[in-house]
């Protein structure tokens, strides 16, 4: 009977310890998918900022692999394009935040 109990104590031990790792890994995905959630929003931002929302997909995505191509060969256009990009995000920042400062 001994081993009986024993062996229902660590069937019952491996079920929690089952419970907890399910648990963990379900968190770990919710960690996931919210921040690709949250990469996916700002590509989409961005996409709005550069007034494509209207463009067709096709177009976007045929542009964006010229974009890729181009990154990984001409180091020195990405460089220019980066620059243009923060120049125009520090530039709406600026001005939410002066917006931000107007409402208060």
């Amino acid at each position: 009977m001994q081993e009986k109990e024993r062996l229902e104590k660590l069937l019952a031990k491996k079920e929690a310890l089952e419970k907890k790792i399910r648990e963990q890994k379900a968190k770990i995905s919710k960690k996931e998918r919210k921040k690709r959630t949250r990469q996916l929003i700002q590509i989409g931002g961005l996409a709005e900022i550069a007034e494509l929302t209207n463009t067709d997909r096709g177009i976007i995505l045929g542009g964006l692999l010229e974009i890729s191509e181009t990154i990984k060969s001409n180091p020195e256009k990405a460089a220019a394009w980066k620059n243009k990009g923060d120049k125009v995000l520090k530039e709406r920042e600026a001005a939410r935040k002066k917006k931000e400062g107007k409402d208060n």
